[in-house]
C-alpha cells in the first residue's frame, strides 16, 4: 500500500488529468485557523509536485496571509495568488 501523501497525489493526478490549472477559490472561506491552513498547504505542495499543472488561490482571506506572514511562508503562498 502506497504512504497517505503518495495515494493523495496520485488521487489529484487522476482527478486533474484534462486540467492544466488548480485552483483553490477561498472566496467563500471567512475564517481559516491553524488546522485549515496545514492541510491547505497539504493540498498545495502536492498539487505543485504534478506535472504540468498551475496551481493557483483564488479570493484568499486575509486571515491565510497572516497565517502564513507568521509561519515564514508568505512568499510561498504568494507564489500561488495572482496579483493584477
Amino acid at each position: 500500500m502506497l504512504p497517505l501523501w503518495q495515494q493523495r497525489a496520485s488521487f489529484l493526478s487522476e482527478k486533474l488529468a484534462n486540467q492544466s490549472t488548480i485552483e483553490f477559490d477561498l472566496t467563500n472561506i471567512k475564517r481559516i485557523d491553524s488546522a485549515g491552513f496545514a492541510l491547505l498547504c497539504d493540498f498545495l505542495h502536492d498539487s505543485e509536485q504534478l506535472p504540468n499543472k498551475k496551481v493557483r488561490l483564488i479570493n484568499p482571506p486575509e486571515q491565510l496571509l497572516t497565517l502564513a506572514d507568521l509561519v515564514n511562508l508568505s512568499h510561498w503562498i504568494g507564489t500561488f495568488i495572482d496579483h493584477h
